[in-house]
């Protein structure tokens, strides 16, 4: 298996990368940045081959009072953990596409559970939108979203263990 690791933090994804058994690449990116995603997506496809998984891990919470909390710190978090993972599957489209391959959504680890504060209520959850543990699958002329447990390996993929 050929992997690709993109990140902001260059010896990170070196010291993974030798962790790794098979060949891997390590391109240095911000998810906020659309371009360096779309230079980054090339290069995989270039120096590698086309990707079949593209995994949008990238994700930052705050956590505190709404009002105590500075604007452009929750702005950063919609960037990175909302507009960056669409823009990474917008990146690696063309590629998936080609490969019949996966897109998997985990943003940030404030999508595992609840915040360690009081929160305000929530709304009921037929209105709350689906925990993205879920991946887009090629299935004819477009893609539909589905559970893939084998994917997630250690992560339960049921209800969320509060309501």
């Amino acid at each position: 298996m050929h992997v690709a690791l993109l990140g902001r933090e260059r010896a990170a994804l070196e010291e993974t990368a030798a962790s790794l058994s098979g060949p891997s690449i390590c391109v240095e990116c911000d998810v906020t940045d659309r371009t360096a995603l779309a230079e980054a997506a090339q290069r995989v496809e270039t120096e590698r081959r086309p990707a079949s998984v593209a995994v949008a891990n990238a994700g930052i919470a705050v956590s505190g009072p709404f009002d105590h909390t500075d604007a452009e710190l929750r702005q950063r978090v919609i960037d990175v953990n909302l507009t960056g993972s669409a823009d990474t599957a917008r990146a690696f489209l063309p590629q998936l596409t080609a490969t019949r391959g996966y897109f998997l959504q985990i943003a940030s680890t404030a999508a595992f559970g609840s915040a360690p504060i009081p929160a305000p209520p929530r709304p009921p959850r037929t209105t709350c939108p689906p925990r993205p543990r879920t991946v887009l699958t090629r299935r004819g002329p477009g893609f539909r979203r589905e559970s893939r447990p084998e994917l997630l390996p250690g992560i339960p993929l049921g209800p969320p263990a509060d309501g």
